[in-house]
């Protein structure tokens, strides 16, 4: 249970720490063209409700645990994704 451990203050960070927050900042990204086919293009067709509303609640329990633990990262990444995970489902019950 590592997780649970604060970081030591001056502890450097590793290659791997550095790497993961790149990816909870680009993994936002990726769900860009799924947003732009839902509002832009007006397709929606193989989008599961089901599917989005699960990410979006999985999203905002992640950004609850990196607020409650300040990790940052953990938290701005999930925050986000669940803005988008809303996005996406807004869009498939509008459309």
């Amino acid at each position: 249970m590592h997780h649970l451990r604060r970081r030591t203050a001056g502890r450097p960070l590793s290659a791997f720490d550095y790497l993961m927050y790149g990816v909870g900042l680009v993994q936002p990204v990726a769900l860009v063209p799924q947003v732009v086919a839902i509002y832009v293009d007006g397709r929606k067709l193989g989008v599961s409700i089901a599917t989005w509303l699960a990410l979006t609640l999985f999203n905002a329990l992640w950004a609850v645990y990196g607020w409650r633990h300040r990790d940052w990262p953990i938290l701005i990444a999930n925050v986000l994704l669940a803005i988008l995970d809303v996005a996406i489902v807004a869009g498939v019950l509008w459309y």
